[in-house]
């Protein structure tokens, strides 16, 4: 039995291209945010080197300064040159923008200084210690100067928002003495310094695909406020920071990231009260 389409009347010219299968209509994807993150780490940015001087750029990365700075920024165009696999590099950069990673590095280093920001520094590690030193996010404690810890982020796709591989990689780095940042910072009688910081607590925050969509909203909507979503996405995160310092056997460590520690367990203490 042949079926017609519903409304064709017999003898009638039928277009081929209606029998094709329609394709669903494309939603928008996380992507369309972008615009509203990048606008607000461009304010992050300009608020810190208001304070700090030239810290941040307009992506809310440190800025390379001092005497290998140049050699470094060398080196990062060339490791972007060989990621980009023959794509100009501003081009390399723009595809990179949109990746739901990049992204969720993006998010989080707002939620986190929106969160965080009157008592410690967050800022996203520069290019050199992300391509070199694996770290993400960067927080300071105003108050002792401590880099609390190196932040190495994660779009998870568990239901229970695991991410075994990170915490394995995490695991590895602590057992050989934690993270370096060659260009990081730290605060005396209030003054930000800017200096190398080895030895440091390292640790992951996973994001689901759902709550990274639902924190980009919170963030889109830009109320002083701190909304029930980002409060909650915090919380958890702040709960698997301490879960993972809780979970170390810190005796084989290294003694320098052992007193470190001690330090990121003052500050997570301030972390909690930040809220």
């Amino acid at each position: 039995m042949i079926e017609y389409l519903p409304e064709a009347e017999v003898g009638s010219f039928i277009d081929p291209k209606r029998l094709e299968k329609q394709k669903p209509e494309k939603k928008p994807g996380i992507e369309q945010y972008l615009p509203v993150l990048q606008a607000g780490l461009r304010l992050m940015a300009k608020e810190k080197n208001r304070d700090y001087g030239e810290f941040l750029n307009e992506e809310g990365k440190i800025i390379l300064a001092g005497k290998s700075a140049e050699s470094d920024r060398v080196l990062v165009a060339e490791q972007e040159m060989i990621l980009a696999h023959g794509l100009d590099r501003e081009e390399y950069r723009r595809q990179r923008e949109n990746k739901q990673a990049e992204i969720a590095e993006m998010a989080l280093a707002l939620l986190f200084n929106k969160m965080l920001g009157n008592r410690f520094l967050v800022a996203r590690a520069s290019a050199y210690d992300d391509y070199n030193n694996g770290v993400d996010l960067v927080i300071i404690d105003k108050t002792t100067g401590a880099v609390v810890c190196g932040v190495d982020d994660v779009v998870s796709h568990f239901v229970d928002v695991s991410a075994p591989k990170k915490e394995d990689k995490i695991a590895k780095k602590m057992k050989t003495g934690g993270a370096t940042i060659k260009y990081g910072a730290t605060f005396n009688e209030g003054q930000m310094t800017r200096c190398a910081q080895r030895n440091i607590p390292a640790f992951f925050v996973a994001i689901s695909p759902a709550e990274l969509e639902k924190i980009v909203m919170a963030l889109e909507e830009n109320k002083a406020r701190n909304t029930m979503t980002e409060l909650d996405v915090f919380d958890r995160m702040i709960a698997s920071l301490e879960a993972q310092y809780k979970n170390l056997d810190d005796k084989n460590l290294d003694p320098n990231l052992r007193a470190n520690l001690h330090k990121f367990a003052a500050s997570l203490e301030r972390m909690k009260q930040a809220r």
